[in-house]
């Protein structure tokens, strides 16, 4: 009788540790099982048979339990708190407590486990979330420290732009005309700068830009070559230096050249040949030693070939030329120039505003018609409408959501001939579970790669029909 209430006692208990929310496993003093609930087997994955009469070490040997636990939990001394992350995917928080003998020696060792996967999975992204921001800031600084070392910070990551720079450091060398072409907003008024600024680095010199498209054609003689006193009606009593004058020993931009009027060409070509300039009404020559910058959008062979241009002035600005790509062409160089853009408005606005990293592919992909002077309006544009200090993909304007999604539009199997994600996602799983039931060859195999319960793919298989 006493045995017979001995044996119900201990069935009771073991309805009890069986029926525990929590995993527990107890080895005796050499590691051999003696008992594991159920929580512990579906935890780790394990099955009664697999365990059965089996020691710890062997369990590893078999590739069962991982080696890295294995040896942390039993070689402790002491109680120990550890993560495991068992063969089926799922991660447990373990606690390992010896328990000893009156005499000191070890008898037994329990092991409670509980289910955390989805507790480490949300840390992992976490992690990994965190891990994308220091990245990116760590890219940031990188491209601006490498933009602080540059003069008039040109920005050249594309090797199109690394050719023009190297050609640049050449030019700056010498005091030959030079022409920049390209279209509006790619940069020719900093690559202007950075020629100048490399041939200025022993002493200052200076700078003097023009629009020669802003400029009324009646007054862009004036501006260009000054005037004497009274040489016109409304002329200054003292007269006026022309811009010529004022760059005299640096560098004069004139941008847009192509819209200089025909008859001023020939006074532009005069200068450029003579190196003399005459003031509007004057009657002397001033020598001046200023070198011409000139750059333009227009075609100026079309427009030499329509009597639009000198063909002369064309052919002496035209001695070195640097022809500068679009943004669409040199794509390699959006995110510099994003990141460049980005650091200085939060210099100026006192901000810490980051990228999400997904923005950048979708500004990789689209064709920035407005070029370089597009893309900083834009940043200046999420600047101001940034959440949490994050510039992400919502804050676009539609326009350019729009024209990326025509250009690069969600491709999908012919044979799926559907859009929506829940029909995708379960069509990729059922493929990806077949391959994995063909090369594994067992359920047990294929769940342990797929990193799910043995009994979930059970559930699924039958889902999919396999």
């Amino acid at each position: 009788m006493e045995k017979m209430i001995l044996f119900e006692e201990v069935k009771k208990v073991l309805g009890i540790l069986n029926s525990s929310y929590k995993g527990l496993c107890i080895t005796d003093h050499q590691g051999k099982i003696t008992f594991c609930n159920d929580v512990a087997l579906q935890i780790s994955g394990l099955k009664k048979e697999e365990i059965k009469g089996k020691h710890l070490i062997d369990l590893v040997k078999e590739r069962i339990v991982p080696q890295k636990q294995y040896k942390s939990i039993i070689e402790a001394g002491e109680d120990e708190i550890s993560v495991v992350k068992f063969y089926n995917g799922v991660t447990g928080l373990l606690l390992r407590t010896p328990v000893f003998s009156d005499e000191g020696e070890l008898k037994e060792e329990v092991f409670n486990l509980c289910d955390v996967t989805k507790v480490m999975r949300i840390y992992e992204s976490l992690k990994e979330m965190g891990q994308d921001i220091i990245t990116s800031q760590r890219k940031m600084l990188r491209i601006v420290r490498h933009i602080e070392e540059e003069e008039d910070h040109f920005i050249a990551q594309s090797e199109v732009m690394q050719g023009i720079k190297r050609l640049a450091g050449k030019i700056a060398k010498v005091k030959t005309p030079v022409l920049i072409q390209g279209e509006s907003g790619v940069g020719k008024d900093v690559l202007a700068h950075y020629i100048h600024g490399l041939g200025s680095k022993a002493e200052p010199r200076p700078f003097v830009q023009i629009n020669c498209s802003a400029i009324p054609n009646s007054l862009l003689e004036s501006e260009l070559f000054g005037y004497e006193p009274g040489a016109f009606t409304g002329a200054s009593k003292t007269g006026k230096h022309g811009l010529f004058e004022l760059a005299n020993g640096g560098t004069l931009f004139l941008d847009e050249i192509g819209c200089i009027p025909f008859s001023t060409q020939i006074k532009l070509l005069d200068v450029l040949q003579r190196g003399l300039v005459y003031r509007l009404g004057g009657t002397s020559t001033i020598k001046i030693n200023t070198r011409v910058i000139a750059a333009t959008n227009s075609n100026l062979q079309e427009m030499v070939a329509e009597k639009k241009f000198r063909v002369d002035l064309y052919y002496r600005l035209n001695v070195l030329s640097l022809d500068i790509p679009p943004l669409r062409q040199r794509r390699e160089d959006i995110e510099p120039l994003l990141y460049y853009f980005l650091n200085k408005k939060n210099e100026e606005y006192g901000l810490n505003i980051r990228i999400d990293p997904c923005l950048l592919n979708v500004l990789y992909n689209y064709d920035w018609p407005g070029n370089i002077r597009e893309l900083k309006n834009l940043v200046e544009r999420m600047v101001v409408l940034a959440e949490d200090n994050v510039i992400s993909e919502k804050h676009l304007p539609g326009y350019i959501k729009d024209k990326v999604a025509d250009e690069y539009p969600l491709v999908v199997p012919e044979y799926l001939n559907t859009y929506v994600l829940k029909t995708l996602l379960s069509t990729a799983e059922e493929e990806i579970i077949k391959k994995a039931l063909e090369e594994f060859g067992s359920m047990r195999k294929a769940a342990k790669q797929l990193g799910v319960d043995l009994s979930t793919l059970v559930r699924k298989k039958k889902k999919y029909g396999i």
